[in-house]
């Protein structure tokens, strides 16, 4: 009778370590998606304000120049 409390025991032991094992894997899953998320919204935000802002005039750089040498 004694041994099988002991093997519930331990049952129960190794039980909870897988618990918390997983639990753990979960918050550490949680953790990577949320963090890759918010990376790729910055990166979208950044990407988006970018490709819709207005071009930028820039002088020919030929016209800098004009007959002067460096």
């Amino acid at each position: 009778m004694w041994l099988t409390a002991a093997v519930k025991q331990e049952f129960k032991f190794k039980s909870r370590n897988s618990f918390k094992l997983r639990t753990m894997t979960n918050i550490a899953l949680i953790t990577l998606l949320l963090s890759q998320g918010i990376v790729t919204a910055f990166t979208g935000y950044f990407l988006w304000k970018v490709l819709n802002s207005p071009p930028e005039s820039t002088k020919n750089s030929t016209n800098d120049s004009d007959g002067d040498v460096a």
